[in-house]
């Protein structure tokens, strides 16, 4: 399902060429697209970097640097959305460059036209959402494998544990001073065989912060059923 407004940097140091792309977007259709426009190079690396739009539609001329200069310090400072180049008639190479650069597309400024903007945009943020989601369902299944690996591994011994755990039991009263000790390692054990139980049933990459900057699996997340 479509989510507008779709937000739109427009990086473009010519404010008539602001105006016309402007006008073309915004005339498509009411509340389909928000506009924020960055002239100079440095408010659009700065803006960019925030990763708080959805496309990027970028000149390749920007005073002394150009577009894919841009690009690539953009993504390099965390940007993800997808870069849309905006070129000048015959600047094949340019078009090249953008494409080995990363960018989603790239368009001929003087052949620009409504739906070709937005049909642009539009493949360009499915594109990214389709890659988003092959990646999602890669790093599920390194999960899955993983904890596959994990439960065979483990249940063996849980089941060892568990078992000599019940039996001391049986053998005991509680007034035993080891007695509180043995359940505690039980009641751990059976903990232990939940956590396995829950890894099979992991259905999706859910993760959690950690320590610092690090994420884990989030197992409660990850294994509970959908409604």
């Amino acid at each position: 399902m479509d989510i507008y407004p779709i937000t739109v940097l427009l990086v473009e140091d010519d404010e008539d060429d602001y105006i016309i792309l402007r006008d073309l977007l915004l005339g498509l259709e009411a509340g389909k697209f928000r506009l924020d426009w960055a002239a100079t190079y440095d408010a659009a690396i700065e803006q960019m970097a925030r990763n708080q739009h959805d496309v990027f539609l970028v000149d390749y001329v920007l005073g002394e640097r150009n577009g894919i200069e841009l690009l690539n310090e953009a993504r390099e400072k965390g940007c993800d959305a997808p870069i849309i180049l905006l070129t000048g008639r015959g600047d094949r190479e340019v078009d090249m460059a953008a494409m080995k650069a990363g960018a989603a597309d790239y368009l001929n400024k003087d052949e620009i036209r409504a739906p070709v903007l937005e049909r642009s945009i539009r493949y360009a943020i499915e594109r990214k959402r389709s890659e988003e989601e092959r990646l999602q369902r890669e790093k599920l299944q390194v999960v899955l494998e993983m904890a596959g690996a994990v439960c065979h591994e483990m249940n063996q011994p849980i089941q060892v544990i568990s078992g000599h755990s019940e039996l001391m039991l049986m053998d005991m009263t509680e007034d035993d001073p080891f007695y509180e000790k043995i359940k505690t390692i039980e009641e751990q054990t059976t903990k232990m065989g939940e956590i396995t139980r829950r890894l099979t049933e992991i259905t999706r990459y859910e993760t959690e912060d950690y320590i610092g900057s690090t994420r884990i699996i989030d197992i409660e997340k990850a294994s509970e059923k959908k409604e």
